[in-house]
């Protein structure tokens, strides 16, 4: 429950500064392409400004829960669909790929993409304790068996 609300609140964040960026009409789409993806793909920008609490909370909560197997695969199933629709959402004719207009909202962009690389690593950093306590518990366990 935890990790589910930690994400939604980064969700939020990164919806909040992907709004941000849109300067009202004047900015880019750039930042809501990459904090929503994969549902990006449908390139509906309402969507992609408000779906990343609800995406980043379901990611919180397979992350949270990937002391699991099933919740471990489906958390990495759920990145790699992130990671890898990324460079799509952001290619040309894409309604996220109006690049021409992120120099007037620079600052917005980068503070977004700190807010995005952070709990991206805060996720994997998640991840990598749970195979780490499994790891040291499975290998208790034989310990006491010997």
């Amino acid at each position: 429950m935890v990790f589910a609300l930690a994400g939604f609140v980064y969700g939020g964040m990164l919806a909040f500064l992907a709004f941000l960026a849109t300067g009202f009409g004047h900015g880019t789409y750039v930042l809501a392409g990459v904090t929503s993806s994969p549902l990006s793909l449908f390139g509906n920008i309402s969507l992609a400004l408000l779906s990343p609490p609800l995406l980043w909370c379901a990611i919180g909560a397979l992350s949270g829960a990937a002391n699991r197997r099933i919740a471990r695969i489906c958390l990495l199933m759920g990145l790699v669909a992130h990671y890898a629709s990324i460079p799509i959402v952001l290619h040309s004719p894409s309604a996220f790929a109006d690049w021409e207009y992120l120099p007037r909202v620079q600052g917005v962009v980068w503070l977004g993409i700190i807010v995005y690389i952070a709990g991206q690593a805060a996720i994997w950093v998640t991840l990598g304790v749970h195979i780490r306590c499994k790891e040291t518990i499975a290998g208790s366990e034989e310990d006491v068996t010997s």
